[in-house]
């Protein structure tokens, strides 16, 4: 699904919350002229036409269609926030992935540096044999014996 802006979801609201409204004022519109009698144990509390009670049916219809309209731009936006939040928890992994692969190098590059200071440390220690060293040929030659 595609993310809703915050233009889209306005007109989406919008579009909601007027309808809302207008399913709500519909019955008062269609049925005001007609008598109503509100009767509680018996006794009438109210007696008279529905047009009487029409603002706070009206306020209630308002708060009705209002609510819904704050609903549907909340939703909307908690679909954004967790689609960022699911974005960034990847990018976040990824990037921890890339962390742990780069320490893992910087170990094997100082772990193989210490293998090359411990062979040169290895190899001084190691005792010398004598080489056999030529003799020297002594430079008085003598000539006469030619």
């Amino acid at each position: 699904m595609k993310p809703l802006s915050l233009k889209t979801g306005i007109l989406l609201a919008l579009v909601l919350t007027s309808s809302m409204l207008t399913l709500t004022t519909i019955p008062m519109l269609r049925f005001g002229y007609k008598e109503v009698v509100v009767k509680v144990d018996k006794e009438p509390v109210f007696v008279g036409r529905l047009n009487d009670v029409a603002v706070p049916y009206a306020s209630l219809a308002v708060a009705i269609s209002l609510l819904t309209g704050v609903t549907t731009v909340a939703i909307a936006g908690w679909k954004q926030a967790l689609r960022q939040s699911n974005s960034m928890q990847e990018k976040l992994a990824s990037l921890e992935e890339k962390v742990e692969y780069q320490e893992s190098l910087l170990e094997h590059l100082a772990f193989a540096d210490y293998q090359k200071q411990e062979a040169v440390l290895a190899a001084s220690l190691e005792p010398v044999a004598p080489e056999q060293t030529p003799q020297p040929i002594s430079p008085l030659v003598s000539l006469s014996r030619w």
